[in-house]
């Protein structure tokens, strides 16, 4: 039972988000950007970016399966309008990665309709058509700053269209489901969580960078010093979640764990008894996890806030009992919950904790 609550967890980790805050003068937010979106939804200037199915009616009857098409939600207003025209599959088993990168453009997974290609597409901010962008297999978003193409094999920077050739042997061949990145301040970081049966593989090209054995932890290296590869933390059964002034956060089962850049060191910022403690984000001086708990046969997260500017703060309830398949964080300290039409498209409910307002998203 406790492997299959873990596994249970890892998969709602799946959906963290690292995020770029904007939010309103009263409610003045303080955080480090990383990432906009994940899975389900991406949010930035007080805009949602989801994908929704179209009505049957509404499209071509040789479209005789259901349709996605992009759309937006204006939290300021209320309102929701079409973003995007084109169609696209509901390719069953796969998310939409959705975030909005430095370049002011939505990118997403997807497959459009009338087109072979399946990967990455963008859309503009403005709207219009969609373009593709390339395989899923070819590019690794670092960021919403920094994408890595591993066929060109160089870093490029959304912002400035800086490219930066990539000098760290086999960097290609890791980027699979037992590594993890994060951008933070041009450094990336690395956890590696290889499978026992990798770890001590010499065959394997997956668990060496640089000619360097590869051991479960954290790496990190500079994308304009490239040359000092060398790993900070060799905890192997955590899960990296985001940067925040000059810290690490990540998670580890039952705790909630700080590891200082400056220092290297490592504090517990949370440990429960029993149970997983599922960190979101940090905003404002404040870390955001969800806890779950069962309740008549259904799984329900309360989620909790802790301060970081002093030492021995108490957890407090920030919004109780949303229930759904996932919840998260997102810029405007958005809770979501899902409940899941078809894989990743659903009846989404949307949880305000600045105003309390909650928010009502259909699927069609």
């Amino acid at each position: 039972m406790k492997k299959l609550k873990k596994i249970i967890s890892m998969l709602l980790l799946c959906s963290m988000i690292f995020t770029q805050p904007i939010y309103a003068v009263e409610n003045p937010i303080v955080s480090e950007p990383s990432q906009s979106g994940n899975e389900y939804f991406a949010e930035k200037d007080h805009i949602l970016y989801y994908f929704k199915y179209v009505k049957l009616e509404e499209i071509e009857e040789e479209y005789n399966s259901k349709k996605l098409q992009l759309y937006q939600y204006n939290l300021q207003t209320e309102t929701e309008s079409l973003l995007c025209e084109d169609f696209f599959e509901d390719l069953f088993g796969s998310s939409h990665h959705i975030r909005v990168c430095n370049d002011e453009y939505i990118y997403f997974y997807g497959k459009k309709v009338d087109d072979d290609r399946e990967g990455y597409y963008r859309v503009s901010k403005n709207g219009g058509k969609s373009e593709y962008y390339g395989s899923s297999i070819k590019i690794t978003f670092l960021s919403d700053k920094w994408v890595y193409d591993r066929e060109k094999n160089v870093f490029y920077n959304f912002e400035t269209q800086e490219i930066i050739k990539n000098t760290i042997q086999d960097l290609y061949r890791i980027a699979g489901s037992y590594i993890n990145f994060l951008e933070y301040h041009d450094m990336l970081y690395i956890h590696v969580n290889l499978p026992f049966s990798l770890q001590n593989d010499e065959k394997q090209d997956v668990n060496r960078i640089n000619g360097q054995q590869l051991e479960n932890g954290v790496y990190v290296v500079s994308l304009y010093k490239q040359n000092d590869f060398h790993r900070i933390e060799n905890d192997d059964d955590i899960y990296l979640q985001c940067a925040y002034h000059n810290n690490l956060y990540y998670s580890k089962e039952n705790q909630i764990k700080e590891y200082s850049l400056k220092n290297h060191t490592v504090k517990t910022i949370i440990k429960k008894e029993e149970g997983v403690l599922n960190m979101l984000n940090i905003y404002n001086d404040i870390l955001y996890y969800y806890y779950d708990v069962e309740k008549n046969g259904k799984h329900y997260s309360n989620i909790y806030g802790i301060s970081l500017k002093e030492e021995n703060q108490q957890p407090f309830l920030a919004a109780p009992y949303i229930y759904g398949y996932a919840v998260d964080i997102l810029e405007d300290v958005t809770f979501y919950a899902a409940n899941i039409g078809r894989w990743y498209i659903g009846n989404w409910r949307i949880y305000d904790i600045h105003t309390g307002k909650r928010y009502f998203i259909e699927p069609y």
